[in-house]
């Protein structure tokens, strides 16, 4: 399709858009990057643990701009049970606080060897 000619002097372009579907990024779907809460609930979920755990413990701040802070706790089963519990950093959104606070526990299930 071709743009008709403005007499500006300039030959027409055609107008192009990429729209990124299933078909275009295969089957799979190996390309879209994993939160780390996802990741941590496939980590318990293949280790048969209980499903992590996600509390609001901190709120701060006017309402106007209030902060949030996580804490998450997963139960770790094996030769020794262990409680694995992280506290995220205060973020102005709760997803993003409870999203902070997950990547902690997996860096710490990683030194463990338990997550890659």
């Amino acid at each position: 399709m071709r743009e008709k000619d403005s007499g500006s002097g300039r030959s027409p372009t055609l107008n192009r858009k990429v729209v990124a579907s299933a078909a275009n990024r295969g089957a799979d779907h190996t390309d879209i990057p994993k939160s780390a809460k996802s990741k941590l609930y496939e980590v318990c979920a293949s280790r048969h643990w209980k499903p992590p755990s996600f509390d609001c413990c901190i709120v701060r701040g006017p309402i106007h701009c209030r902060k949030f802070g996580y804490k998450v706790s997963v139960a770790v089963e094996g030769k020794e049970a262990v409680i694995v519990e992280c506290f995220g950093e205060l973020r102005p959104a709760k997803k993003a606080a409870a999203e902070q606070a997950a990547e902690g526990v997996l860096w710490y299930l990683k030194h463990l060897g338990y997550a890659t």
